[in-house]
């Protein structure tokens, strides 16, 4: 593995896999891919939920491929909160690969649109994101910054959910830190 620290779940909910399910999704998207016109939203739905598996199966080349497919996908739509999770999701699976700058880059990207969308929960998870890619970097100041960034986020917007996370990145960072 790429990382320091625990193995992390990946940012969606995964349950036990149905192995037909990435058969049933691509069968899906190529009926999608059928129709005339296409139905952007539709097959951009279809390749996140497909990414969205990948991730869960721990399958990161094939999740940053099908990113990817949705990034080119989403460039003439514009949905900004899609593609913010997209991003986000991005860097998360790029610092699985130990591709630490391109988890850099989506995670910052992922940021900047949660920011401008106001998005505090979503920027309070991209900025955890970026902090542990930083602190596999071992750029330890620049990923407490960010951490300390998502903690303060989740305290003003009171959420317990996303700063259990954040809390746990805290902990991985002063292990090393001391351990060094």
């Amino acid at each position: 593995r790429a990382g320091v620290g625990p193995r992390r779940e990946p940012p969606i909910p995964c349950r036990a896999g149905d192995p037909g399910a990435p058969g049933a999704a691509g069968a899906g998207l190529e009926r999608c891919r059928r129709l005339k016109p296409v139905a952007i939203d539709s097959e951009m739905r279809i390749i996140t939920r497909i990414a969205g598996i990948h991730l869960c199966n721990r399958e990161w080349e094939e999740a940053v491929g099908m990113f990817e497919a949705a990034i080119d996908l989403l460039g003439p739509t514009r949905d900004l909160n899609r593609m913010a999770k997209v991003y986000g999701d991005m860097g998360f699976a790029y610092r699985e690969l130990g591709r630490l700058d391109l988890s850099v880059r989506y995670s910052q990207k992922s940021i900047a649109i949660n920011e401008m969308l106001r998005d505090r929960f979503s920027t309070g998870m991209a900025e955890n994101n970026l902090g542990l890619a930083l602190l596999n970097m071992n750029r330890y100041e620049a990923a407490e910054d960010h951490l300390q960034r998502s903690v303060a986020i989740f305290d003003e917007i009171g959420r317990e959910r996303g700063k259990g996370n954040v809390m746990l990145s805290l902990a991985e960072l002063h292990l090393i830190r001391h351990q060094l």
